[in-house]
């Protein structure tokens, strides 16, 4: 029950902070509200840049094994 306990207690501490700490951090920053701001106008979403290229990385990765294979 006390790993219950502190898993909830971490969990629920993690969403406070990700959910309202950090926001206000960011918008009372200048450097930080700054690009979060040009991000909301522009309709950038984040979380899409994670794999864009992947095609880019296959093909290097078929490259290097390639070249690796020859010698």
């Amino acid at each position: 029950m006390n790993r219950i306990t502190r898993f909830v207690m971490v969990m629920g501490f993690s969403l406070i902070l990700v959910y309202s700490v950090l926001p206000k951090i960011t918008h009372s920053v200048g450097f930080l509200n700054n690009p979060s701001q040009f991000i909301t106008e522009k309709g950038i979403n984040p979380s899409n840049y994670y794999c864009t290229d992947v095609e880019k990385v296959m093909e290097s990765e078929f490259y290097l094994r390639t070249v690796l294979k020859d010698e």
